[in-house]
């Protein structure tokens, strides 16, 4: 019974992974971005 969980298990958590690092860079993309137009409307 274990033995078959196991891979399910696995595959949920990669899942959860992948979505964590997706969510994190759009995080930092969408800061960075934000710093940068930020920075443009100081220089004007």
């Amino acid at each position: 019974w274990f033995i078959g969980v196991l891979p399910f298990g696995f595959t949920i958590a990669i899942n959860g992974l992948e979505l964590m690092v997706a969510f994190i860079q759009a995080y930092i993309f969408t800061t960075l971005t934000c710093f940068y137009i930020g920075d443009v409307i100081k220089m004007h």
